[in-house]
C-alpha cells in the first residue's frame, strides 16, 4: 500500500500522545508509516517534553505539541482538531491514565481510537482486567474504537542489547522451549496507520493478531548465527524478573507482577496461536522472527552505524540482573 490514497471518508489529522520513553515501538512506526504512505494526512505528536522526540521523528512532517501532565486538562487542546488517535495506555496506571485521555478525547470531539490491548481475556490476570476496564471506558465514551489483542513485541529484545553484546546472553522468566507468540512494531505500525486513516471503518478478520510463534531457544540460535558467536538464553525466576523490571526503573511492583502473569501464561502453553489474520489485515506476509533478528543484528553488535531506533536506556543487567546461569 505504498503511497496509498486517503479514502474519501477518512480522517485528516491524527494525534499521538503518551509512551514518551518508547519511540522505538508502535507510535514511532505508525508515525513513519503515515508519513510514508499517507502524505496528505496531518500528524500531531503531543508530549510533556517534545525535544526527546524530534530526532526519532526526523523525516516525518510532525506537528509537535507540549502538554503538562500535572494539568491533565491541557490534553483537551492536544486532541482538538484531530479526528483519530492511537491509545497506548501505560502498564503502570493503565486505567487511570486511560480515563484521563478518554475524557479529553470525548471533550475534544475525537471520532476514532485505536487502542492496544493484550492477548488474554482472563479475569484472573491484572492486565486483562485493566484492558477490559479501559474497553468499558471507551464504550461509554461513544467514540468509535478498536482494541487490538496483541502478543509480545520482538522489539522487547532491544532492552537487552547490552547484555547480549557484552555477556552473550538474554533472559526471560520462561522455559527455553516455551512457545511465545510475537509480532513486530513495524507490522503493527502499518496496521495502526491504516486503521487510523480509515477512522475505524476498515474491517479486520479478527482483532487477535500475531505474526507467528517462536521460543527463547530459537531466538538464541538465530542470534548466535547472526552474530557469529554463542548467545545463550538464561531462564530467570519470576521474582528475578520482577526485580529486574524494578531495577530498570520502568515499573513498580504491582505493574511488574502484572507483566509476570503474561509470562506465566506463556510458560503454561496458553499464548495465542497464529491464524493468518495479520497477513490478511496487512495484505502481505508479516515479518518473521528470522528476518527481524537478521535485520537488527547491528543492534545486538552495538554497531555505531546502526540506524534502528533504540530504547532510551541500555542497562547491562536488565533481564539478567539476578540470573545465575
Amino acid at each position: 500500500m505504498e503511497g496509498a490514497a486517503r479514502p474519501a471518508d477518512s480522517v485528516h489529522r491524527i494525534v499521538f500522545t503518551g509512551a514518551t520513553r518508547n519511540f522505538f515501538k508502535v507510535g514511532h512506526t505508525a508515525i513513519h508509516s503515515l508519513a510514508r504512505r499517507y502524505p496528505d494526512v496531518a500528524i500531531r505528536l503531543a508530549l510533556p517534553d517534545v525535544e526527546i522526540a524530534r530526532d526519532a521523528c526526523a523525516g516525518a512532517p510532525v506537528e509537535f505539541v507540549q502538554w503538562d501532565p500535572a494539568h491533565p486538562e491541557t490534553l483537551v487542546a492536544v486532541y482538538q482538531g484531530c479526528q483519530a488517535t492511537l491509545l497506548v495506555a501505560p502498564i503502570q496506571g493503565r486505567v487511570d491514565v486511560g480515563r484521563v485521555q478518554v475524557n479529553a478525547m470525548r471533550e475534544a470531539g475525537v471520532r476514532y481510537v485505536c487502542c492496544l490491548g493484550i492477548q488474554y481475556d482472563d479475569p484472573t490476570m491484572v492486565m486483562s482486567r485493566e484492558v477490559a476496564a479501559l474497553d468499558e471506558l471507551l464504550a461509554a465514551s461513544g467514540i468509535r474504537n478498536t482494541t487490538l489483542r496483541l502478543p509480545m513485541f520482538l522489539e522487547n529484545l532491544l532492552y537487552q542489547t547490552e547484555a547480549i553484546h557484552t555477556e552473550g546472553r538474554f533472559s526471560f522468566p520462561c522455559r527455553p522451549d516455551s512457545e511465545v507468540a510475537y509480532l513486530t512494531c513495524g507490522d503493527l505500525g502499518d496496521l495502526c496507520a491504516d486503521l487510523l486513516v480509515s477512522g475505524g471503518r476498515r474491517e479486520l478478520p479478527t482483532t487477535r493478531l500475531t505474526a507467528g510463534m517462536t521460543s527463547c531457544r530459537e531466538i538464541a540460535r538465530l542470534l548466535s548465527g547472526n552474530l557469529g558467536r554463542e548467545i545463550r538464553f538464561v531462564p530467570i525466576t519470576g521474582e528475578e524478573h520482577v526485580a529486574a523490571l524494578a531495577d530498570h526503573g520502568s515499573l513498580g511492583d504491582h505493574a511488574a507482577r502484572a507483566v509476570l502473569q503474561l509470562w506465566e501464561a506463556i510458560d503454561d502453553g496458553r499464548d495465542m496461536r497464529p491464524s493468518g489474520a495479520l497477513a490478511e489485515a496487512l495484505g502481505r506476509a508479516p515479518e518473521s522472527v528470522t528476518d527481524w533478528l537478521a535485520a537488527h543484528a547491528c543492534c545486538f553488535r552495538r554497531d555505531p552505524a546502526c540506524r534502528h531506533p533504540q530504547p532510551p536506556l541500555h542497562p547491562a543487567t536488565f533481564g539478567v540482573a539476578r540470573a545465575t546461569g
